[in-house]
């Protein structure tokens, strides 16, 4: 490792760079072990104490072996691409800084801002720099997304606050689960399979599992990132899927309903299916279009007393 000194000048510094954090490996190049990973991260840190230390940059992707838990800081690797979904990971869970990787293109990968002469500005300036503003601006806004307390061995229906879906709850269908308009003419098994009772949550009792009223013993849980009906089986993996904690809604009111195992998911609504979803891309129920709206509900009356 090369060292660092700092030199005394009477010469004011002008766009001198600092060296603010290492990383020591990224995405699993070069890593053997993940003993090796640690001792190696740990070695930088006793020869620089004064500067942070990224042990594994994207220690969650590619051919990495893991966390090596030594790092001064978690660094996924979550490709967006999109300012929409850097922001719902930002309210959602918790994202404190991202990085757009590179400048300009380079010989294998074309996702620059400039051409690979620099000769070429290939996005609208004037674009990017508005979406940033807007989420630095969001940033600086965010409010509480603190716990809700729900009224456990009772009944409550989920109402859609999407905007025009207002009259559409969150029901259970062939075991899976769906939003459907419901109201007072709807047939009795609607009403029934739009009413959960809420129940402590199955792994943790701060926060919530919601049993079906017409198929007790059956909850409202996850599975491949779809959400359905399942009996509980006393599994941990069941019960930790079918356990949800209410926060104070991502628009600023209402509750949304965070994944117990899969911390900054969501229980969304998405084309009249239920999914768990961060809103940062990909698939189309992960679609940031939306989102914070779609994972949103209000907890309303029964419509099953």
């Amino acid at each position: 490792m090369t060292t660092l000194e700092t030199v005394a000048s009477d010469t004011p510094a002008r766009s001198s760079p600092s060296v603010v954090a290492y990383v020591v490996y990224n995405e699993g190049w070069g890593e053997r072990e993940l003993a090796d990973t640690r001792r190696v991260g740990q070695n930088v840190k006793n020869q620089d104490p004064i500067r942070l230390v990224n042990t594994h940059g994207g220690h969650n992707c590619c051919q990495s072996l893991g966390n090596p838990g030594n790092g001064d800081m978690d660094d996924w690797h979550v490709y967006v691409g999109l300012v929409a979904g850097t922001h719902n990971l930002m309210v959602g869970k918790g994202l404190s800084a991202s990085v757009y990787t590179e400048i300009t293109d380079l010989e294998g990968e074309l996702n620059g801002f400039l051409t690979y002469d620099r000769q070429v500005v290939k996005m609208d300036q004037n674009r990017v720099r508005a979406a940033n503003q807007a989420l630095i601006a969001a940033s600086k806004a965010l409010g509480s997304s603190g716990p809700v307390t729900l009224p456990v061995h009772t009944r409550r229906s989920s109402q859609v606050t999407t905007p025009g879906f207002t009259n559409r709850y969150l029901r259970h269908m062939n075991g899976l689960a769906y939003t459907e308009v419901v109201d007072a003419g709807s047939p009795t098994v609607l009403r029934q399979d739009a009413t959960y009772t809420v129940r402590p949550g199955l792994a943790g009792t701060g926060c919530y599992s919601f049993e079906s009223v017409n198929f007790p013993g059956q909850f409202l849980r996850h599975v491949d990132s779809r959400v359905r009906n399942s009996p509980d089986d006393g599994s941990a993996l069941l019960r930790a899927d079918a356990t949800w904690c209410a926060r104070t809604g991502l628009t600023g009111g209402g509750v949304s309903f965070e994944s117990y195992n899969f911390r900054g998911s969501y229980l969304r609504h998405h084309g009249a299916e239920a999914w768990l979803s961060n809103g940062a891309g990909g698939p189309a129920y992960n679609s940031p279009a939306s989102w914070l709206a779609d994972v949103t509900w209000n907890v309303t009356g029964p419509w099953a007393p």
